[in-house]
């Protein structure tokens, strides 16, 4: 008799169970066998086998746990297969609040555990397991891993293949950026300054006001709002640049920062027509830190147009003088002279002051 493949035969026998009693009966087997007593079962084996239907020939019990059996022993009798040392990142070492230290791969991330493929012992075996979030105190990562990257800037043109490099590391770490050692906000921070040095203002302030939402860095997300506002200045945005520079988020200790964040905010506020709050900020930078960032000779340049502004025209007189005696061949004291021998004001400045001016380019 033709038998269906166990393939077919085992859902068939699960799914069409044949009526099945437990009294004898007699029943005569084929091919002329003769008579004898036999089970009701065998008597229903015997008659779906002539049918040719051996997909009924066994009882529903009987089906039932060949089925249960063959779904237990199939995973089992297939080959074990062991964790590829390569899968997911890593490998990391995470140091946990019960003190203990754990060499590990990443692998997901699930609420508030961390799954990963940890190393049992010498011999290399991995297992996969989670570590609850809680327990996390640090994950150890490459401290070369973003310098390495920057490293390799050597000309402009280098730039674009690091800004590529730092978002893939973003992307892999973004479900680990909020625990404690993770540098994926180090990666975006970075980032963005790239984009400044490209003078792409609008993907840095971008990248900075998300770095400046999360909660996790504060110290970060105070440098990322304060080069938001730089940048927001870059582009104009200059209500958004004076939200921004809060220079008492400002360490300091970092006076190049500092330094740049007083000249935006000044140059902000001489674009709201707040000229005397502009002049006392570009004043600020001449008197405290007039060598950083060549802090003198710019702001004394800057400083012209709200003077002239005010009706402050000895102050303007003076800005100039300290322009030309003291950086005679800066580009600031060109740029300045060039633009009072230009301004509409200039007459009126020397009728009030005196002073020795070129005279205005013929038009």
């Amino acid at each position: 008799h033709r038998v269906r493949p166990l393939s077919r035969v085992i859902p068939s026998l699960v799914l069409r169970p044949e009526p099945f009693s437990l009294e004898d009966s007699v029943e005569r087997p084929p091919q002329g066998g003769s008579p004898r007593r036999v089970a009701s079962g065998e008597r229903h084996l015997w008659r779906c086998l002539r049918a040719g239907d051996a997909s009924r020939a066994l009882p529903p019990t009987t089906a039932h746990l060949l089925a249960l059996l063959a779904c237990l022993l199939l995973p089992a009798l297939a080959p074990a297969q062991a964790p590829a040392a390569a899968e997911g990142i890593g490998p990391f070492t995470i140091d946990t609040v019960q003190g203990t230290a754990i060499e590990a791969r990443l692998l997901r991330r699930d609420g508030d555990d961390v799954w990963i493929l940890r190393r049992l012992d010498a011999s290399g075996q991995m297992v996969r397991t989670s570590v609850r979030v809680a327990d996390i105190r640090r994950i150890r990562m490459p401290e070369t891993a973003i310098p390495g990257i920057l490293a390799r800037i050597q000309a402009p043109d280098d730039r674009p293949q690091a800004v590529a490099n730092l978002l893939r590391i973003e992307e892999m770490l973004a479900p680990y950026r909020d625990l404690p050692g993770v540098i994926a906000d180090e990666a975006a921070f970075q980032r963005a300054r790239l984009y400044e040095s490209m003078s792409d203002y609008r993907e840095a302030v971008q990248v900075y006001a998300a770095l400046a939402r999360q909660r996790e860095r504060p110290e970060l997300a105070a440098a990322a709002t304060i080069r938001a506002g730089l940048c927001a200045g870059r582009l104009g945005q200059h209500s958004r640049a004076l939200a921004l520079l809060d220079l008492s988020r400002i360490d300091d200790q970092d006076v190049d920062l500092l330094s740049d964040a007083l000249f935006a905010r000044a140059r902000a506020l001489a674009a709201e027509d707040r000229h005397e709050e502009a002049v006392l900020t570009w004043l600020r930078i001449v008197v405290f830190h007039p060598t950083v960032r060549r802090g003198e000779p710019r702001s004394l340049e800057a400083v012209i147009p709200s003077y002239a502004a005010l009706g402050e025209w000895p102050a303007l007189a003076l800005s100039l003088n300290a322009l030309r005696q003291d950086y005679p061949d800066a580009e600031e004291t060109a740029r300045a002279l060039a633009t009072v021998a230009q301004a509409p004001w200039r007459d009126t400045l020397v009728a009030h002051t005196g002073i020795d001016l070129p005279e205005p380019p013929e038009s």
